[in-house]
């Protein structure tokens, strides 16, 4: 028996630090479970790369992401070619929004 109730957060997007172990691997696995697309972030990358997803399918392209995937886009975010670049959303998410 679970501890928590059972909850819907489907179609909600989760963000949760500490992503690659303990209670914010814990809390990741729990909201992907319950239906949520989780971003996680963490220190220590080594924790991410197993890391559970339950993204696969739900987007256009039906892959999770790499690393790979996200360095473009932080690179641009990170340096001086983004500096004009004010209140924008930059999706980086396999087409999940355009599905």
């Amino acid at each position: 028996m679970s501890a928590l109730p059972s909850f819907d957060v489907s179609g909600k997007i989760a963000c949760v630090t500490a992503a690659s172990s303990g209670l914010g691997r814990r809390a990741t696995v729990t909201l992907a479970n319950a239906g949520a697309q989780v971003v996680g972030g963490a220190r220590r990358l080594h924790g991410l790369r197993d890391w559970p997803s339950e993204s696969t399918g739900k987007t256009a392209i039906s892959r999770n992401e790499t690393a790979d995937d996200l360095a473009g886009p932080l690179l641009f975010l990170c340096s001086q070619a983004s500096a004009y670049v004010t209140g924008q959303m930059l999706f980086v998410d396999g087409g999940y929004m355009a599905k």
